[in-house]
């Protein structure tokens, strides 16, 4: 991946302390053709492998830098999932809900004290990794 040498060079300290993880992440994505790169979903669990990464700090810092930092490789998606149910929130609907005293059920429109079970946070490749590529 063209960004990720581009990325490795605007974040030295990301680079050089997950050399190994980075590669690892760049090797899984070019497993697959990149016409099939936007629809590529992982969750943390699948990252955590991929990066080979399972401390409970590093695991979650890497993932906020792989998305916040730029260029960003990651995008984050967020759905709500009830009864097999789905809507796609974004990250600024599931912030405003968390924070409100009363949490509305997108589904529903009704009150529901267990919304922050139901967010599943998945990520996508970034725009900047697809146009990049191609």
């Amino acid at each position: 991946m063209k960004i990720l040498h581009v990325f490795k060079q605007e974040n030295e300290f990301i680079a050089e302390n997950y050399s190994a993880a980075l590669s690892r992440f760049e090797k899984a994505v070019e497993t697959y053709e990149r016409s099939k790169w936007a629809s590529l979903d992982y969750s943390s669990y699948a990252l955590a492998k991929i990066l080979d990464l399972d401390n409970s700090r590093e695991l979650p810092m890497l993932i906020e830098a792989l998305c916040n930092l730029t260029p960003s490789l990651l995008t984050p998606k967020y759905y709500f999932v009830e009864n097999g149910e789905v809507e796609e929130m974004t990250e600024l609907e599931v912030s405003e809900s968390i924070n409100k005293k009363y949490i509305i059920n997108p589904l529903t429109g009704l009150e529901d004290f267990d919304f922050k079970k139901k967010v599943i946070r998945r990520f996508v490749l970034s725009e900047e990794v697809l146009e990049s590529e191609l």
